[in-house]
């Protein structure tokens, strides 16, 4: 409902509340009494329509919730499926310094705030939720004064590269909740080729750095992290042991099965 529409109501209300009154004064009869009273009921039951049709024809609901307090004030997304220019929209209404970006990824980093980009380590800044890729929401001090330029994830369409490399065992992403993690390269590599994505298979050379390698030379070693780097196509890592090869792994939940929006 619109400033206008609560106003149209508050100044109807007393003109019907007087032309009631005006009849109960030219009619005081006990059955024009009634009929005075009906009326009026008649009137709120119109009122009441009229209030429910403009609350239901309103704007949509918002996508993010702006909170202030403790000095802070406080920034979530709380529609998973937010679309980066209805968080600027909105970020912009409530009178805040921050500018969005939107950058394509996979599903399961799609309306989180991206940890990338010029403000990503700004002191100012405190991601809440954050699984060090992504967040939902993020506080910043109530006196805060400058720009933050952040970055929120949007779907990717088919053969875009995502901006960054998405856990493949996240929600929504090709591995989820697949049981693949630990399982050796000859056990999982024909499940994943019967998932209709393309899987670049990686092995640690002697030099240390990664190789692209076919599943066929390496069965006995076992599936550790993997990642998607646009739709449908992955990078799966090999190791000797069902362990991270990384120091900061890139599947950080070692394939678990967890609900969208866990960490």
């Amino acid at each position: 409902m619109t400033e206008h529409d609560i106003g149209y109501l508050d100044a109807l209300r007393p003109q019907l509340v007087a032309a009631a009154a005006r009849r109960h004064r030219a009619q005081p009869t006990p059955s024009h009494r009634r009929m005075a009273m009906a009326a009026v009921a008649v009137v709120a039951v119109v009122l009441a329509a009229t209030l429910f049709v403009q609350i239901g024809t309103g704007r949509a609901s918002a996508v993010v919730q702006v909170t202030r307090t403790d000095g802070f004030i406080e920034v979530r997304i709380i529609d998973a499926e937010a679309r980066p220019d209805q968080v600027r929209r909105e970020l912009a209404a409530a009178h805040l310094p921050v500018t969005v970006t939107a950058a394509p990824t996979g599903p399961s980093l799609v309306a989180r705030f991206l940890a990338l980009g010029r403000s990503a380590d700004s002191p100012d800044l405190q991601p809440v939720d954050s699984d060090g890729v992504s967040y939902p929401g993020f506080r910043i001090p109530a006196h805060f004064v400058g720009q933050l330029d952040l970055i929120v994830g949007r779907q990717a369409v088919k053969g875009e590269a995502y901006v960054t490399p998405v856990d493949a065992y996240a929600p929504g992403e090709p591995l989820a909740c697949l049981g693949l993690w630990g399982t050796p390269v000859s056990q999982a590599a024909p499940r994943i080729a019967k998932l209709g994505v393309t899987a670049r298979w990686q092995h640690q050379g002697s030099s240390g750095g990664f190789e692209d390698i076919s599943p066929d030379q390496i069965p006995a070693l076992y599936m550790a992290d993997a990642v998607a780097i646009q739709e449908g196509v992955l990078l799966v890592y090999a190791a000797p042991t069902p362990a991270s090869l990384f120091l900061t792994p890139p599947s950080p939940g070692e394939g678990r099965c967890r609900a969208p929006g866990g960490n």
